[in-house]
């Protein structure tokens, strides 16, 4: 990944590709692309860390708000509503989770409080442990 810019499959109906294993393939994709903001977030808490101890005040809230923008549309694209055993209650949990860290990242922020950044690093990297071996298991489950 090259800055902000993330590279996308070209794939972006099914139509381009009526072989077998599409789905599997765009729900990897999603996979990868969810750990990608996962990885970023967690990167930019760690940055923020560096930044209060070198006393850049600036670049620290920079971090600090492109992690919350990233918690942020990770809670936003939760599915609340599905029907599917036990996805509704997953998807509460980790918006609490989300809403969580979201609260620490405003306390680092505000407070200059590294504790707060290292345990949404903490809470970030076992999601993140968690996700990767859905995402890249064999069968995607």
């Amino acid at each position: 990944m090259v800055g902000n810019n993330i590279a996308i499959s070209e794939r972006r109906h099914p139509s381009h590709n009526s072989g077998p294993g599409w789905g599997a393939t765009v729900a990897a994709d999603k996979g990868i692309l969810l750990l990608m903001l996962y990885d970023k977030a967690i990167s930019c808490m760690e940055e923020a860390i560096e930044l209060i101890k070198a006393e850049d005040y600036v670049a620290k809230g920079e971090r600090i708000i492109r992690a919350q923008e990233i918690v942020t549309q990770l809670c936003d694209v939760l599915d609340r509503e599905s029907s599917e055993p036990g996805a509704r209650a997953l998807a509460l949990n980790l918006e609490r989770l989300y809403v969580y860290v979201y609260t620490r990242l405003i306390r680092g922020n505000n407070h200059l409080d590294c504790e707060a950044l290292e345990e949404s690093i903490r809470i970030m990297s076992k999601l993140y442990e968690a996700w990767g071996q859905v995402a890249l298991s064999p069968d995607g489950s």
